[in-house]
């Protein structure tokens, strides 16, 4: 997903979940972007939370861990 655009980037992340099976998994690694990046041109873009929420769909849930 950090390497789309936006647009497609937000259609693919709500896409993305409604390939888990019913009862599966999602795992997503990935950047973070947060208040005090100081994000340049280059990619991958980091995803903002409201992004990462976008994965929640079809009756996932987000659970983020930074470390």
């Amino acid at each position: 997903m950090q390497a789309l655009p936006d647009p497609p980037r937000r259609k693919a992340i709500v896409n993305v979940g409604r390939l888990v099976a019913p009862g599966g998994t999602l795992l997503a690694i990935a950047a973070r972007h947060t208040p005090d990046d100081k994000t340049g041109p280059g990619l991958p873009w980091p995803l903002h939370q409201e992004e990462i929420d976008a994965f929640a769909t079809d009756g996932l849930t987000v659970h983020t861990s930074s470390g």
